[in-house]
């Protein structure tokens, strides 16, 4: 911890330091804090642009050969599943979750790639369908993961469809 307030200590005199040498520089333009931050702050990488949308849309999967999960899920353990998207077979994804609790809200989130859709809330004896497409209107493509949990821990009992159409 002490190594840690030295470094920091260190950093402080060093920026103190440097920002009245700039100041006594007329020509000499003093960064702003934002900046600053900048160049500490490293940039993660991403593997894909924001490149999908989610849109309104309450409808349940249509039976098609575009299904990627179609399962039931009883326990504590969340529910995770990957698949991947081709634009030959549809322009339209749509996740549906339905939990068949009679008490206790279950979260669902839906990644693809690095770009997260969030989790949303689906309450007891309630569905959520969450429908995208591609924001260049191309059909739906990339990989994708549906990750289904609670927040307390309590046993689920959900109903997980995904598909595209």
């Amino acid at each position: 911890m002490n190594k840690f307030k030295g470094i920091y200590l260190i950093m402080v005199l060093i920026l103190s330091t440097t920002l009245v040498s700039c100041a006594n520089n007329a020509e000499v333009e003093i960064a702003s804090v934002q900046e600053i931050e900048s160049l500490i702050t490293p940039t993660l990488p991403t593997d894909s642009p924001i490149d999908a949308q989610e849109i309104i849309d309450d409808k349940d999967i249509p039976s098609n050969d575009g299904s990627f999960i179609n399962s039931r899920q009883l326990g504590t353990t969340a529910f995770e599943n990957s698949f991947s998207c081709t634009s030959s077979n549809a322009k339209t994804l749509n996740v549906y979750v339905k939990n068949n609790n009679k008490s206790g809200t279950v979260i669902f989130q839906l990644l693809k790639g690095n770009q997260d859709f969030e989790f949303v809330d689906v309450g007891a004896g309630k569905a959520v369908s969450r429908t995208f497409t591609m924001t260049d209107g191309s059909g739906m493509s990339g990989d994708w993961k549906v990750y289904v949990t609670t927040r307390d821990g309590h046993s689920m009992d959900i109903n997980v469809k995904a598909g595209q159409y």
